[in-house]
Protein backbone atom coordinates (compact mmCIF):
# COMPACT_ATOMS: atom_id res chain seq x y z
CA UNK A 1 0.00 0.00 0.00
CA UNK A 2 1.90 3.23 -1.25
CA UNK A 3 0.76 6.14 1.21
CA UNK A 4 0.96 9.61 0.23
CA UNK A 5 0.25 10.59 3.79
CA UNK A 6 0.43 9.15 6.72
CA UNK A 7 -1.11 10.01 10.36
CA UNK A 8 -1.20 8.21 13.72
CA UNK A 9 -4.31 5.85 12.41
CA UNK A 10 -4.52 6.44 9.11
CA UNK A 11 -2.92 6.31 5.28
CA UNK A 12 -4.05 8.79 2.74
CA UNK A 13 -3.86 6.95 -0.81
CA UNK A 14 -4.52 7.09 -4.27
CA UNK A 15 -7.53 5.02 -5.54
CA UNK A 16 -7.78 2.32 -7.54
CA UNK A 17 -9.97 -0.37 -9.34
CA UNK A 18 -9.63 -2.51 -6.17
CA UNK A 19 -11.47 0.28 -4.39
CA UNK A 20 -14.14 -0.03 -6.46
CA UNK A 21 -16.60 -2.38 -4.08
CA UNK A 22 -16.60 0.25 -1.06
CA UNK A 23 -16.57 3.06 -3.11
CA UNK A 24 -19.64 1.80 -4.31
CA UNK A 25 -21.22 1.39 -0.68
CA UNK A 26 -19.82 4.58 0.15
CA UNK A 27 -21.40 6.69 -2.49
CA UNK A 28 -24.63 5.09 -1.99
CA UNK A 29 -24.92 5.58 1.63
CA UNK A 30 -28.22 7.54 2.76
CA UNK A 31 -25.92 10.06 4.66
CA UNK A 32 -23.68 10.71 1.36
CA UNK A 33 -26.42 11.03 -0.66
CA UNK A 34 -28.26 13.38 1.49
CA UNK A 35 -25.19 15.34 2.19
CA UNK A 36 -23.54 15.68 -1.71
CA UNK A 37 -26.24 13.66 -4.01
CA UNK A 38 -26.77 11.06 -5.89
CA UNK A 39 -23.95 10.18 -7.88
CA UNK A 40 -25.60 7.83 -9.96
CA UNK A 41 -23.10 4.53 -9.47
CA UNK A 42 -24.90 1.71 -9.19
CA UNK A 43 -22.65 -0.84 -9.78
CA UNK A 44 -18.96 -2.06 -9.60
CA UNK A 45 -18.20 -0.89 -13.01
CA UNK A 46 -20.06 2.23 -12.82
CA UNK A 47 -17.29 2.83 -9.61
CA UNK A 48 -14.74 1.90 -11.21
CA UNK A 49 -15.45 4.72 -13.69
CA UNK A 50 -15.98 7.17 -10.74
CA UNK A 51 -12.75 6.04 -9.67
CA UNK A 52 -11.13 7.09 -13.01
CA UNK A 53 -12.95 10.16 -13.99
CA UNK A 54 -12.56 11.37 -10.25
CA UNK A 55 -9.80 10.08 -8.19
CA UNK A 56 -7.36 9.24 -11.16
CA UNK A 57 -8.30 12.12 -14.05
CA UNK A 58 -8.23 14.80 -11.02
CA UNK A 59 -4.72 13.98 -10.13
CA UNK A 60 -3.39 13.47 -13.42
CA UNK A 61 -4.90 16.87 -15.03
CA UNK A 62 -4.96 19.28 -11.87
CA UNK A 63 -2.31 17.45 -9.19
CA UNK A 64 -4.95 17.66 -7.03
CA UNK A 65 -7.83 15.41 -5.94
CA UNK A 66 -9.30 12.96 -3.50
CA UNK A 67 -7.99 10.28 -1.38
CA UNK A 68 -8.35 7.02 -0.09
CA UNK A 69 -8.27 6.91 3.31
CA UNK A 70 -7.42 3.45 5.26
CA UNK A 71 -6.19 2.34 8.78
CA UNK A 72 -3.23 0.87 8.56
CA UNK A 73 -4.35 -2.24 8.35
CA UNK A 74 -5.74 -1.38 4.69
CA UNK A 75 -8.88 -1.08 5.86
CA UNK A 76 -10.89 2.05 3.85
CA UNK A 77 -12.64 4.29 5.86
CA UNK A 78 -13.68 6.92 3.47
CA UNK A 79 -12.18 9.88 0.89
CA UNK A 80 -10.73 13.10 1.59
CA UNK A 81 -9.34 15.66 -1.22
CA UNK A 82 -9.74 18.73 -2.55
CA UNK A 83 -11.92 19.42 -5.70
CA UNK A 84 -12.43 21.86 -8.63
CA UNK A 85 -15.95 23.21 -8.29
CA UNK A 86 -17.00 25.52 -10.85
CA UNK A 87 -18.97 28.16 -8.22
CA UNK A 88 -15.58 28.33 -6.54
CA UNK A 89 -12.20 30.24 -7.49
CA UNK A 90 -10.28 27.95 -4.84
CA UNK A 91 -10.36 24.26 -4.46
CA UNK A 92 -12.98 22.58 -1.98
CA UNK A 93 -11.70 20.09 0.52
CA UNK A 94 -14.60 17.68 0.76
CA UNK A 95 -14.79 14.26 2.30
CA UNK A 96 -17.06 11.58 2.82
CA UNK A 97 -17.11 8.31 5.75
CA UNK A 98 -18.10 5.04 5.34
CA UNK A 99 -21.00 5.44 8.06
CA UNK A 100 -19.19 2.55 10.72
CA UNK A 101 -16.38 4.74 10.46
CA UNK A 102 -18.25 7.88 11.62
CA UNK A 103 -17.58 9.86 14.89
CA UNK A 104 -13.73 8.62 15.71
CA UNK A 105 -12.16 11.75 14.27
CA UNK A 106 -10.36 9.96 11.37
CA UNK A 107 -11.70 13.20 9.37
CA UNK A 108 -10.38 15.83 11.23
CA UNK A 109 -7.02 13.62 11.00
CA UNK A 110 -6.91 13.11 7.20
CA UNK A 111 -7.91 16.50 6.59
CA UNK A 112 -5.73 17.92 9.10
CA UNK A 113 -2.76 15.77 7.60
CA UNK A 114 -3.36 17.12 3.80
CA UNK A 115 -4.07 20.81 5.08
CA UNK A 116 -0.71 20.14 6.14
CA UNK A 117 0.80 18.85 2.69
CA UNK A 118 -0.92 21.11 0.74
CA UNK A 119 1.56 23.35 -0.44
CA UNK A 120 3.58 20.37 -2.15
CA UNK A 121 0.29 20.31 -4.08
CA UNK A 122 -0.44 21.95 -7.18
CA UNK A 123 -3.26 23.64 -5.99
CA UNK A 124 -2.64 27.10 -8.42
CA UNK A 125 -3.90 24.99 -11.69
CA UNK A 126 -7.34 25.11 -9.80
CA UNK A 127 -7.71 28.75 -10.03
CA UNK A 128 -9.94 30.01 -13.08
Amino acid sequence: MNAVFKTNRLLLRHANASDAAVLLKLVNQASFIKHIGDKAIYTLDDAKSYINQSFIASHKYQGFGPYVITLHNGVVVGVVGFYKRAALQQPDLGFALVSDFEKKGYIFEAATALLQHSINLELQNCVQ
